[in-house]
């Protein structure tokens, strides 16, 4: 435990210095963090439309494509369960996979990790990026675990991508919040640091 405060630590203060260093440049600063809680609430808000819609498109498109298709719920709920699981990391991953690609330090500023007290895992950049580069990392599990899964049911009839491509958007309901906070400052060639130990970032802009 001593080794991960030490961490926990060491990535408040490189947070800290570059926050400092970024006023120094002119930048100000705007926080953009929201709780856990908030974010689960406003992001399964916004994911609900999403669902419906897909929900609707499927059973115009791809119901009919397989007269067993209810069946394969309940032959692969086991499978779906344990893809899931295998989902929550990989969201991580993915978050991480699309900030490493304008990262300077490349993987040294991206870090992972678990949060104990709202039993979450989470991905960490400690650069500053540009708004479109953040945004890239921070909705690429919502593409790739959500929207492309959904999509590609409704051509193959497959109730399993599309429950799976369900979960994969509410998982991202937190960062799809998070984007309806900071979409506000598009346009304002600002840049965004991931804040270490809070749902959010701070949003740096400057006139």
């Amino acid at each position: 435990m001593a080794d991960k405060e030490k961490l926990a630590k060491e990535r408040m203060d490189e947070y800290t210095q570059l926050r400092e260093k970024l006023t120094a440049e002119g930048y100000t600063e705007h926080k953009a963090v929201i709780s856990i809680l908030k974010a689960n609430v406003v992001g399964c808000a916004i994911a609900l439309p999403l669902i419906i819609l897909f929900s609707l498109l499927f059973v115009i498109l791809a119901l009919e494509k397989d007269t067993t298709i209810f069946d394969s719920i309940v032959r692969n709920e086991m499978f779906l369960f344990l893809t899931i699981i295998v989902s929550i990391p990989i969201h991580e991953l993915l978050h991480g996979a699309g900030w490493i690609l304008f990262c300077k330090d490349g993987r040294k500023s991206i870090n992972f990790g678990f949060m104990w007290k709202s039993l979450t895992p989470y991905c960490h950049c400690s650069e500053a990026l540009r708004l479109a580069h953040y945004y890239i990392g921070l909705i690429a599990p919502f593409f790739f675990l959500g929207i492309i899964p959904c999509v590609v049911s409704l051509f193959n009839g497959s109730v399993f991508l599309l429950l799976f491509g369900f979960f994969g958007i509410i998982g991202a309901g937190g960062d799809l919040a998070i984007g309806c906070t900071i979409f506000k400052y598009i346009g304002k060639n600002a840049l965004l640091l991931d804040h270490p130990s809070e749902c959010g970032c701070a949003v740096f802009t400057k006139d």
